[in-house]
């Protein structure tokens, strides 16, 4: 085998990953989620499942808003090329920011596990009641990196749930931040059939954004949060450290060994 051969090869097995997702707001396939219990595959490396009740009206945690404000399920799974997150949820993505309704938030992401969130990836166009854009600078489907914690948070309603913010408010989507760069972005439903009502309507979000994005602080040990803008229900999944897999591992190093005796041979 050439030098160039095994070089290439041994690229290939360290960007060696599970299959990628298909970002089109439907979990089932991608994600192999159990209707019933609304667990994700083995191969999935984080998740959180919040199963509520179909009451209409009753309290969430920590806030009130019943199934309609209900963050049931959040899943995280990576690969060499991209974060991947999951999202199954009662608030329908197009609801409008009104008197007594409130809209989906974002991903937010916490590098170091520390309280606060360094980014913050868009998932929907958020209008407000008569139609117009409740924040016309904002892209969706896009990596925001957030310095200011005071100013380029919108943060729930509900005091005390997050220490490291002023009134331990949650942030809840992102106000102004650096545009870092862009994802893929997709919802659906609305569904039934999952969780323990399975008559209740849910509805699914799906993302993927480049690792690379995140530069140095991709490595470091994180958490994923979304809550609607309210904030009546906040969901977090904290999966591993990315690690490499085993047969990765075993195979990288034969290559590497093969590439040594293989240059050893020229040089004789």
């Amino acid at each position: 085998m050439s030098f160039r051969a095994l070089t290439l090869l041994c690229c290939a097995l360290v960007s060696h990953s599970a299959a990628a997702y298909v970002i089109d707001g439907n979990l089932q396939s991608d994600w192999s989620i159990n209707k019933a219990t609304m667990t994700p595959g083995a191969s999935v490396k984080g998740y959180t499942v919040e199963d509520w009740t179909r009451n209409s009206s009753g309290y969430l945690d920590p806030g009130y808003g019943g199934q309609a404000y209900d963050a049931e399920a959040l899943y995280v799974d990576y690969d060499a090329t991209y974060l991947y997150l999951g999202l199954i949820t009662g608030l329908n993505p197009a609801t409008r920011m009104g008197n007594n309704t409130y809209a989906p938030g974002d991903f937010l992401i916490d590098f170091g596990r520390d309280g606060k969130f360094e980014y913050g990836f868009t998932t929907t166009v958020i209008k407000n009641a008569n139609g117009s854009l409740y924040r016309p600078t904002i892209q969706v489907g896009s990596l925001y990196r957030v310095g200011d914690a005071a100013n380029g948070w919108y943060f729930g309603l509900w005091d005390n749930q997050n220490s490291s913010y002023a009134r331990g408010r949650d942030p809840v989507a992102v106000k102004a931040g650096t545009l870092v760069g862009s994802g893929q972005i997709a919802t659906g439903g609305a569904v039934t059939g999952y969780g323990k009502y399975s008559t209740d309507t849910h509805y699914m979000i799906e993302a993927a954004i480049p690792r690379a994005l995140f530069g140095a602080d991709w490595g470091l040990p994180f958490d994923v949060q979304w809550a609607m803008l309210c904030g009546n229900d906040v969901i977090k999944a904290d999966p591993p450290l990315p690690t490499p897999e085993p047969m990765s591992l075993a195979l990288v190093g034969s290559a590497l060994g093969a590439l040594a005796l293989s240059r050893r041979r020229r040089s004789v």
